[in-house]
């Protein structure tokens, strides 16, 4: 092996080296069980429901809208809202205690018919539905954190709003 060769296979090698640890998060993402009914993803907690139709009843019985984010284990901007969104305590306290919160993962079964359903083409698609499953705000590809929570106040404003008349 030439010198330039080998100078070749070790810039290569701190360049995977360096794109590894790049890409390692910067905390680790918290996803915990805290109840048969609910587990955390950072400090939301997500409702552990069968399908959309438990998730809407439960959410009814609640008189709160449902929040229902369609993720993937792949998905680069699920895990940043997962660590940068879901861990900020305004936004826990905002989702925890306007919405039933209730995730969707898209590549299966229930996932690809809620897909179809809902016409989901982007992962993250972030959805805010009423009783009746009807889309009250939708969101495609992963969102800031100013426009995830300038969507759940119009929502939770909207909400208020139906709930007075």
């Amino acid at each position: 092996m030439t010198r330039l060769s080998q100078n070749k296979l070790l810039v290569l090698l701190v360049c995977i080296v360096f794109v590894f640890y790049q890409c390692k998060p910067k905390q680790e993402i918290v996803s915990s069980e805290i109840s048969e009914t609910f587990y955390l993803d950072g400090k939301v907690e997500f409702l552990k429901a069968p399908d959309l139709t438990a998730a809407i009843d439960y959410a009814t019985e609640l008189q709160k809208p449902l929040y229902v984010q369609f993720f993937t284990d792949w998905c680069l901007p699920c895990k940043v809202m997962s660590e940068e969104i879901y861990n900020l305590d305004q936004a826990a306290n905002i989702f925890n205690q306007s919405f039933v919160n209730y995730k969707v993962k898209a590549d299966e079964v229930n996932g690809a018919n809620m897909r179809l359903l809902y016409n989901v083409n982007e992962i993250p698609t972030l959805l805010f539905l009423d009783h009746k499953g009807r889309v009250l705000g939708r969101i495609d590809g992963g969102p800031s954190y100013t426009t995830l929570m300038q969507y759940a106040d119009g929502v939770i404003q909207d909400w208020n709003i139906s709930d007075s008349e």
